[in-house]
């Protein structure tokens, strides 16, 4: 067998990668095919570095998702929305000059900090300054005797830092403040623009800060191969070059091209346009649920971020009736040895389908959504931006395109770490933004436990929605730990006790247990007869409307005999209709079963059997 040239970057594996680097456009497609017969595999062959470019500055194409961010850019609105914001706690004598000279040298070291962004003939290109760039770290002190006011006014200027607008022509476009809450108390905040970082770059740079810092130079920090701008051409050579037919193949195939959007209820109509304003609801793990989601994770042959995934694909169906599932998961996409020391944007999304099968076990479910995730990621070089051109979603503003709710899983690194009597740990920040509908992130920190978030658009979602959202999800969390083997569709969404404590007040004293439905249905219709009530793709039913119907209903359900202990069967599709249908057979003082028109006629007549259902309401 011939050994392969690229299983190390040796000359042979190098001149190859140089060779199709120099070749016009036209030429790449052959030199792969002609490659790809000798057993080679483009792929795994090196990165090499380009040949800097006369003059004070380099300039190279946009990467692709560069070239996507860009374009939302020039879109106007939250600049915020491009920002990632990281920090460090910094306890102990610190010598702030020398921690900007750190940063001049780590702009010195990473060209993605003296990358500079403007308009191309046909779009974006990135420039980078060959000539010395300032890091200009600012110093601010908040010292005071008032340690609340000091973290009021910290928490303040982290906001403030994290949303304030970048000049994309001038860079570094990365900002730093160092501020004083103490003598030997400083809280350092990073704000960095996403067209030249990730999460992965904030987590290098400010790993290398702190090691250039105490070391005073950056000699010893290994050198890197390549510059971001070698790894933009590269990636869309190898990718034009017949790569990306391949991927995009494979990505139709397995998610069609017909376009969905997850239906949420969500307690405020959509906006026309989506404005990315986001909060969050916490959560930590007990210790005996984080065990048993481990113990689930190896019996199914997953990771715990498979089994988080399964879950939350779980709470989805509950909450919307559907079955099929498109969930974004980022991939840090860092797959290739040049590529893991550099600072830029290299984090791609993967979208996850998962098909939910209600009569399966928990541990079948996991492994099939573990399945589902290993294939993407077995083709995670396509840019999710060129997934989203390919797929033809039909253009708007209003949500994301392809997925709207994302899950993202990390494992934390040590938390603190000393550089001789200074003590050094992460400082939480946030812009205040949230990129799609829903995002359930999840940490599994350096001591074993597992912590989490949901965070949802403010303009969709109550906080006391999501919190219940968050209760559901780790109520299905605890039931599949304790019961693999159990079918998902069996699962509980609520926990027993809650549903047996019906003694506790609701509002003015009330018992949960006589806050009914169908009254607070129509003290709403009484406070806001307008306000929309069901909102059904678009159709707007309001809770005035929703109420008179119910009314008509119930009353000739009851001239037809329906009361206590009677059970009225209703095959209608999802929507306004179903609602109103429900709300009357309540009032009416009967039970209602709601039965899937789509399934088989013997199941629907089996079941109408079962439940003794005197009535049955369908569509003509």
């Amino acid at each position: 067998m011939t050994a392969h040239p690229a299983d190390q970057a040796t000359p042979q594996a190098t001149d190859l990668s140089r060779r199709f680097g120099r070749l016009p456009a036209d030429k790449r497609r052959i030199f792969l095919d002609a490659l790809a017969s000798r057993g080679i595999d483009f792929a795994r062959l090196p990165i090499v570095a380009r040949e800097e470019d006369a003059g004070p500055e380099r300039v190279a194409p946009l990467s692709y998702a560069q070239e996507r961010l860009w374009l939302i850019g020039r879109m106007g609105g939250d600049a915020a929305l491009l920002h990632i914001a990281g920090g460090l706690d910094l306890v102990g004598p610190l010598d702030g000059d020398a921690l900007a000279r750190a940063f001049e040298a780590l702009v010195a070291r990473h060209p993605a900090l003296r990358t500079g962004f403007r308009a191309g003939e046909s779009d974006g290109v990135e420039a980078i300054t060959l000539a010395v760039v300032a890091a200009n770290l600012r110093q601010v002190s908040l010292e005071t005797s008032d340690r609340d006011t000091a973290e009021e006014r910290l928490a303040s200027l982290s906001r403030e830092e994290a949303r304030r607008p970048f000049d994309l022509a001038a860079p570094p476009l990365f900002r730093a403040v160092l501020v004083r809450m103490e003598p030997e108390r400083h809280v350092l905040l990073l704000t960095m623009h996403h067209l030249v970082s990730d999460g992965r770059s904030v987590e290098i740079l400010l790993a290398e800060l702190m090691r250039v810092y105490a070391a005073g130079e950056a000699a010893g920090l290994p050198a890197l191969p390549i510059a971001y701008a070698d790894y933009a051409r590269w990636q869309r050579d190898w990718l034009e070059a017949g790569e990306l037919d391949r991927q995009l193949s494979w990505w139709r195939d397995r998610l069609g091209t017909t376009e969905t959007v997850i239906p949420l209820p969500t307690d405020r109509p959509r906006p026309a346009v989506q404005s990315f304003r986001g909060a969050a609801v916490d959560f930590t793990l007990d210790a005996d649920v984080a065990t048993g989601l481990e113990a689930l994770a190896r019996q199914a042959g997953a990771t715990s971020a498979m089994v988080l995934l399964a879950i939350l694909s779980l709470v989805l169906r509950r909450y919307t009736g559907e079955a099929d599932l498109r969930i974004g998961i980022p991939v840090a996409n860092r797959n290739r040895p040049e590529t893991e020391g550099l600072v830029g944007l290299f984090v791609n999304t993967l979208a996850i389908r998962v098909i939910v099968d209600p009569g399966a076990s928990v541990l079948d479910h996991v492994r099939a959504v573990r399945d589902a995730m290993v294939d993407a990621q077995g083709h995670q070089d396509l840019p999710f931006e060129r997934l989203v051109e390919a797929l033809q979603t039909r253009r708007t503003v209003s949500h994301t395109p392809v997925v709207q709710v994302m899950h993202s899983h990390r494992v934390e690194g040590p938390g603190r770490f000393e550089i001789g009597d200074l003590t050094v740990s992460p400082f939480g920040r946030g812009t205040g933004n949230v990129q799609f509908d829903l995002v359930l992130e999840t940490v599994t920190e350096a001591r074993g436990a597992l912590r989490g978030s949901f965070g949802y658009a403010r303009d969709l979602f109550q906080r006391d929605t999501m919190e219940r959202m968050r209760d559901g999800f780790l109520t299905l969390l605890r039931g599949a730990v304790e019961e693999p083997g159990r079918r998902v569709d069996a699962l509980p969404l609520v926990p027993f006790e809650a549903l047996s404590d019906l003694s506790a007040p609701y509002a003015d004293g009330m018992p949960l247990s006589e806050a009914l439905v169908p009254g607070l249905i129509g003290e709403a219709a009484l406070a806001a007869p307008d306000a929309p009530a069901v909102v059904c793709g678009p159709r707007t039913t309001t809770f005035g409307e929703l109420d008179r119907a119910a009314n008509r209903l119930a009353h000739r359900l009851m001239r037809e005999g329906v009361g206590p202990e009677t059970v009225v069967a209703v095959a209608l599709p999802r929507g306004p209709d179903q609602i109103a249908a429900f709300l009357a057979i309540l009032r009416a003082g009967g039970a209602f079963l709601p039965l899937d028109p789509a399934q088989p006629t013997a199941r629907l007549t089996a079941l109408v059997e079962d439940a003794g259902a005197r009535l049955l309401l369908a569509q003509a």
